[in-house]
């Protein structure tokens, strides 16, 4: 099953990356620049490996204006993506969080992995795939420094190939689906992980190229998000899907029946029935509304951390890739 995202390259002045890994590590920048006109801007750059900012987002399907969803609020992702090679053609090995995550931080399939759900622990020598380098690793061991926040693997099994932090995810806790707060004494989990990659970007070994990982957990639910990024949408942006309820005569095993989201009390007290499949018009607007805040939400630490990374001095010289696990 394959399931479009959002994925895209940037480096500031938005030509193609055609480099390999190789390459980058090497500090063969400057030389394939001279042959090489889509990456001409590597031409004013050291002969030093760039950094690498790997940005990774949880259950976002392109809910991006640069993505064609006028309504949306982002405009940070939007100002980098017009600076980017965009894929508009990005798919999932797997619409599961595990295997999609470990597909790409591998390089393998989710069935050379042997992981297809959200338990094996794929280093396991029973019933793991094998002892495959990671991105983070592979960058560690060619001379860089590699670092991680948030979430990167999930439940932060990655084999300890990178310093991985996972900030306590209270909202998980919360007994409805959207989870509205934050404050000066009460951050959200992913203004944390964002206030953590900063300052460790402002305290890094500078003799050293970094690639810094990290991971934002929303817009997965529940949809955690400060209040005023609610009010930006309403039913005047607000659109329900066209068309909400199965097609006559479609066999009931392709659907989703929604299994995470009924865990939840405000969902549990709709006393639906186990076979509903489809949710009243107004619980579908509050969870389209939610998650464009969720997003928004994103946007702004996406916004905090690139800023950061520019009055450091460090853009011009790192590789930014923006991607997300799966869509919804």
């Amino acid at each position: 099953m394959n399931v479009a995202c959002s994925q895209f390259v940037a480096h500031p002045t938005g030509l193609s990356l055609t480099l390999t890994l190789n390459e980058i590590i090497a500090g063969q920048t400057a030389r394939r620049a001279e042959s090489d006109p889509m990456t001409s801007w590597l031409s004013s750059a050291s002969r030093s490996k760039p950094n690498v900012l790997f940005l990774l987002v949880d259950d976002f399907r392109p809910f991006l204006r640069s993505y064609g969803e006028s309504f949306m609020v982002t405009p940070n992702i939007d100002q980098l993506a017009s600076k980017s090679v965009r894929f508009d053609r990005a798919y999932a090995q797997q619409a599961v969080c595990v295997p999609s995550r470990l597909s790409f931080t591998t390089g393998r399939r989710p069935l050379t992995l042997k992981v297809l759900d959200l338990k094996t622990y794929w280093r396991d020598p029973v019933r793991g795939g094998g002892n495959f380098t990671t991105l983070s690793q592979y960058f560690q061991q060619n001379g860089y420094v590699s670092h991680g926040a948030g979430k990167i693997y999930h439940n932060g099994k990655g084999g300890g190939d990178h310093n991985s932090v996972e900030q306590q995810d209270r909202e998980k806790r919360s007994a409805s689906y959207i989870y509205v707060n934050e404050t000066a004494t009460e951050k959200l989990k992913d203004t944390l992980v964002t206030d953590h990659a900063i300052r460790w970007l402002e305290n890094r070994d500078t003799q050293k190229p970094f690639f810094l990982a990290v991971g934002f957990s929303k817009p997965h639910l529940p949809f955690a998000f400060p209040q005023k990024f609610l009010a930006l949408y309403d039913e005047t942006n607000i659109q329900l899907a066209k068309y909400r309820t199965p097609p006559a005569g479609l066999p009931r095993f392709v659907l989703n029946s929604w299994g995470e989201l009924r865990g939840y009390a405000d969902i549990k007290a709709l006393g639906l029935a186990s076979n509903e499949l489809v949710l009243p018009d107004d619980v579908q607007f509050k969870l389209k509304q939610a998650y464009a805040a969720a997003v928004t939400h994103v946007d702004d630490q996406v916004g905090r951390l690139l800023s950061r990374l520019s009055e450091l001095g460090l853009t011009n010289n790192t590789i930014i890739t923006f991607i997300s696990d799966h869509g919804l």
